[in-house]
């Protein structure tokens, strides 16, 4: 099984997915960047 999440799917109120989607947005580009500076050498950093 992998360690990174590829598919989810849930159904919010109207009031809530616009809010629940920036958030799920801001998460995968933090999940991006940090799997971006696990790969780069400590020497490097």
């Amino acid at each position: 099984m992998s360690d990174t999440l590829l598919h989810v799917e849930y159904d919010f109120v109207d009031d809530t997915r616009v809010t629940v989607w920036a958030i799920l947005d801001h998460l995968a580009v933090w999940g991006k960047i940090l799997q971006a500076r696990a790969k780069v050498p400590p020497s490097q950093a």
